[in-house]
């Protein structure tokens, strides 16, 4: 079954600002699907992202193995 979550909850999991997850569903960086007037992303997606290597600032390629402390200790 799918899980979608909300972007607050996408925060909370990833360990990034809500502005920043907010950011990352409005350019498309992390897919999301539109439920009603809302935003709401698949935890598959997530998933996938996260071992991906997650979020990455601008000019920040040097990282290769990029984690957030909350998705380590999943």
């Amino acid at each position: 079954m799918t899980k979608l979550i909300t972007i607050p909850t996408f925060a909370e999991v990833t360990g990034l600002s809500y502005r920043l997850c907010l950011h990352l569903v409005e350019t498309g960086q992390i897919p999301s699907v539109a439920v009603g007037s809302r935003r709401r992303i698949d935890m598959r997606w997530v998933d996938q992202w996260l071992a991906d290597g997650g979020y990455r600032p601008h000019g920040d390629e040097s990282r290769q193995d990029v984690s957030t402390p909350k998705a380590a200790a999943r």
